[in-house]
């Protein structure tokens, strides 16, 4: 899809899922956005109905996490 190339010239990265958990970071879109902004050091917004993921090793980079629910 080109992810990459918009990330790569984005200052913010904003992406969302009903619910955010190890299970995204398998192929799912949410997951894949939030890895490749996180290897590329982009600050990230994170949308989600419920966050299940620690993020604690980004303490230098962590997401806002927006639970909506």
């Amino acid at each position: 899809l080109g992810i990459n190339n918009f990330i790569d010239e984005s200052d913010l990265v904003i992406t969302g899922e009903g619910a955010f958990d190890k299970q995204s970071f398998l192929k799912k879109a949410a997951g894949i956005v939030v890895a490749e902004a996180f290897k590329k050091g982009k600050k990230v917004v994170l949308m989600v109905g419920k966050n299940f993921v620690s993020f604690d090793a980004f303490k230098a980079n962590p997401p806002i996490i927006l639970e909506l629910m």
